[in-house]
């Protein structure tokens, strides 16, 4: 589904491992309940191999490894782990393409919502990306923030009114929203930085494939050259053999003919 009105949206917070490498660890906000059975019950990863356990509980392979090293129960019930009654849980490569997702920049009021596989094209032309005002720090959408600055911007006050504001009671929760809004940017920032990484490696990855195929093909040319020099080697050998049996032939007659008669 495009953006459009919506209206509200309930979204799960997920990270996923081992789908896509531009996608690995990178927060979700998936609009579809049923992803939370999938996850994991005590990191909350969404992981291509899971184990659900006999108390119902859902954990990644990972956790359910340290569960086993540390007393075999389920941290959260204490209920004995079994190996008869785990239910292994796989998921194909594509199953986290399929799920719907809402756009990172939700809280700043875009309303996509669609298939996770559109996702970071969507990304990429969203028009409610934040940037932080050079004035008063605040967070704005990016589209508002010449009218943000022309018109509705607090610049941040002179050190005269500093004594004034801090015997405001409403003072703290001002700081405090301002606190949000920063980490709400250093998140933000630390996404963009997750999809650098991923598309890195992702590029790191296609070049390896590239030159591992390169490097095969010439070494199966090579193999065809050394059989088709060896083929070759053994047939002229083959001839030199018999040219020089023939020689030898030829001295042995011509020895014998030029034998003196008793």
């Amino acid at each position: 589904m495009a953006a459009g009105n919506h209206g509200p949206v309930e979204t799960l917070f997920r990270r996923t491992v081992g789908f896509t490498d531009a996608l690995d660890w990178r927060p979700l906000l998936i609009v579809e309940p049923v992803i939370a059975e999938r996850a994991c019950a005590l990191c909350g990863v969404l992981c291509r191999k899971a184990v659900r356990l006999r108390c119902a509980h859902t954990v990644c392979s990972d956790c359910y490894a340290e569960c086993v090293e540390r007393g075999g129960t389920c941290p959260l019930d204490q209920e004995p782990l079994c190996e008869d009654d785990l239910d292994r849980l796989e998921c194909s490569a594509g199953y986290i393409i399929k799920r719907r997702v809402a756009c990172w920049n939700l809280p700043s009021g875009c309303n996509f919502i669609g298939p996770v596989s559109s996702l970071l094209d969507h990304f990429k032309q969203c028009t409610f990306h934040t940037v932080s005002c050079p004035q008063c720090s605040c967070s704005v959408v990016r589209s508002n923030i010449v009218r943000h600055c022309k018109e509705g911007c607090s610049i941040a006050p002179t050190m005269d009114t500093v004594d004034n504001i801090s015997l405001n009671p409403d003072h703290g929760s001002i700081e405090q929203a301002r606190n949000e809004q920063s980490l709400g940017k250093i998140s933000e920032d630390l996404m963009f930085l997750q999809s650098s990484l991923n598309q890195c490696s992702e590029d790191i990855r296609a070049t390896g494939t590239s030159c591992k195929d390169v490097l095969e093909d010439q070494f199966s040319k090579l193999n065809d050259l050394n059989a088709l020099i060896t083929a070759g080697f053994t047939e002229k050998q083959q001839a030199l053999q018999i040219v020089k049996a023939n020689v030898v032939a030829a001295l042995v007659t011509v020895g014998t003919s030029n034998r003196p008669y008793c």
